[in-house]
């Protein structure tokens, strides 16, 4: 993660966007005496608040930590995608 003070930040805004969109990096905005901030990729929000929601029922949480498993012991099969 990069980090950067909010008066950088502020000088060189249009290159941290594009930093931040290019490599999916998450930028650490830090204040003088106050609290951080963290500026993240949209595709990288969505994808935490998904697996947050996911996560959040406990139900789901257990079929995803099984396919987890099922993967990791090599339970799998691999099929060719349809047209």
């Amino acid at each position: 993660m990069f980090a950067v003070h909010a008066s950088d930040f502020r000088k060189n805004m249009a290159a941290m966007l594009d930093r931040v969109a290019d490599n999916a990096e998450p930028v650490l905005i830090t204040r003088s005496g106050a609290s951080a901030a963290v500026l993240l990729d949209i595709a990288e929000y969505n994808a935490l608040t998904e697996t947050a929601y996911l996560l959040s029922n406990p139900a789901m949480a257990a079929r995803l930590a099984k396919g987890i498993a099922e993967v990791e012991a090599g339970k799998t099969t691999i099929r060719e995608l349809a047209e």
